[in-house]
This record gives C-alpha cells, sequence and structure tokens, in this order.
C-alpha cells in the first residue's frame, strides 16, 4: 500500500517519495470515500515535512487530520499517527497552549483505553510544552515519566524521541552528563533504524552539548580512533561517513571493533568510556 511505503520511506529520510506515494493515496482514498487511509495519508505528509523541519506545513496536514479523529471518536491514536506529530509541531511554532490541548486530549484517550502508548506520547507532550516555558523542573519530571512508559512499548522510534526530547531538556538544565548519555541513546536509536533526518537531529543537539569526550587510550587504528571522536562529537553514522569519505557499512564496522576493543556496546557507553580516560 503506497500510504504505508511512504511512511517507511519518511522514516528513513525519502521525503520526496514518501511524500509523492502518500499523497496519490490521499487522493486516491478520498475519491473512494476511505477516510481512514485519507488520515493516516495525511499524516505521513506531516509527518515528513516535521521531519524537514518544516513545522508550519507539517501543522497544515496534521490538525485537521486530528480533529477529524477525535470527531470519529477513535480510541487508538497510534494507527493514524497524528497526534505526536502534531504535538511537536505545535512546540516549534510556539502555539504551546494548542500543543498543551492537544497532549491532553490524548491522555484522555489513554486513561479510558488503557493504552500506554497515549500515556507516553502525552507525557512527552508535556514535557516540551513545559520546557518551552521555561518549566524545566516539570519537563524533567514528565519526560522522565514518558520514559518509564516506553519500558513496556516495543516502539524504537519512539523512544528515541523521547530520548531526544530529555537529551534537550537536561542540556537547557545545564545537566550535561545526562544530556549527553540522552542524546547518545537517541542516536543510537535512530541510526540502527536507519533514520537519517532524525540522526541528524540529535546528532546536532548532542553537539550543542560542552565537554565532549575525545580521546581513547585503548589500541585502536586511526581510523577507529577518528570514528570513535566523531562519534564522541555527535556525529550520526551517515555524517561520519560523509565526513571520513567512506560508506556509512564501513563507519559501522569501525564503531564495532571500537566497541569491542573499549569494552563497550553502545555509543552511550563509548562516551562514558572516552570521557573516564579524558
Amino acid at each position: 500500500m503506497e500510504m504505508i511505503l511512504g511512511a517507511v520511506l519518511a522514516h528513513v529520510g525519502d521525503l520526496d517519495e514518501a511524500r509523492r506515494l502518500a499523497m496519490h493515496a490521499l487522493e486516491g482514498a478520498t475519491a473512494g470515500g476511505d477516510r481512514a487511509v485519507a488520515i493516516r495519508s495525511a499524516g505521513v505528509l506531516g509527518f515528513a515535512d516535521l521531519s524537514a523541519a518544516q513545522p508550519e506545513a507539517a501543522l497544515a496536514w496534521l490538525s485537521p487530520a486530528r480533529r477529524e479523529v477525535a470527531a470519529m471518536g477513535i480510541g487508538e491514536l497510534s494507527i493514524s499517527a497524528i497526534v505526536q506529530n502534531e504535538i511537536e509541531a505545535l512546540v516549534a511554532v510556539g502555539d504551546l497552549d494548542e500543543a498543551e490541548a492537544v497532549s491532553s486530549y490524548v491522555e484522555g484517550v489513554g486513561r479510558l483505553s488503557g493504552r500506554t502508548w497515549h500515556l507516553a506520547v502525552a507525557a512527552r507532550g508535556r514535557a516540551l510544552v513545559a520546557s518551552a516555558r521555561g518549566d524545566i523542573a516539570g519537563a524533567r519530571t514528565a519526560i522522565d515519566e514518558a520514559l518509564a512508559m516506553h519500558a513496556s512499548l516495543p516502539q524504537p522510534f519512539e523512544l528515541g524521541r523521547t530520548l531526544l526530547a530529555k537529551g534537550t531538556i537536561e542540556r537547557r538544565a545545564k545537566q550535561r552528563a545526562a544530556a549527553r548519555e540522552a542524546l547518545a541513546a537517541a542516536l543510537d536509536v535512530f541510526d540502527r533504524l536507519g533514520a537519517a533526518r532524525w540522526s541528524e537531529r540529535a546528532a546536532a543537539e548532542l553537539a550543542r552539548v560542552p565537554g565532549r569526550a575525545r580521546r581513547s587510550g585503548a589500541t585502536l587504528t586511526e581510523t577507529e580512533r577518528r570514528v570513535a571522536e566523531l562519534a564522541a562529537e555527535g556525529y550520526a553514522n551517515k555524517e561520519i561517513a560523509a565526513r571520513m569519505f567512506v560508506s556509512v557499512r564501513a563507519v559501522e564496522a569501525n564503531l564495532t571493533r571500537v566497541y569491542r576493543a573499549l569494552g563497550v556496546d553502545s555509543r552511550i557507553a563509548l562516551l562514558r568510556a572516552l570521557e573516564r580516560e579524558d
């Protein structure tokens, strides 16, 4: 189905093709009177725009779709993939009251259905709103609540987004170690999923955290050392590959060897190992 393929492509960063497929699916669904597919297609289009850092364009798709979902009384919001993206887009454009209202709506649906996904998305929404309003304590409480709920959700992409939000909140709170840990974890998730646009976003946020570790006393080749340094500085695998003029697969292979040499198994542990040696 074009809509589903479009959603996959949007997540891996092929936004133009994702938009083309989703638009075609939307036109067909609208002509055939299939509102469920039309809403989900609008969700793909909105997510593609959000991934491209175009929140205003995203809201043009997401807000009408969410209102239709609410009017229809749909109790499972994760299928349409609207609300989590609308909340983030609303925060990005500064419409915090509406972002808070949508978060409350999602939480209400979650309370009625008992679905953890809704509560996790609502908590992340509250955290984003609180952070934007300067309520760092409230943001930290809400984002930790969201992360606790993710423990029972087999949805790594949404976990990555929540870790990204936590890292940003911790950076603003000047909690550098906590920020690096959360952002490195988000970057790991997005890299492993092949979500290039979101890897770049997490890497850019990680690069804003001061005090990144850069040295390693372990026996590494020059290539492995450079890959480790760039990873520690917050670059995504795709960005490391571009800087070193090698393939993403080569970066992944070098990181695997670095992990083995340092006795670690993730980017978070890599950061910690390098920090211990500084």
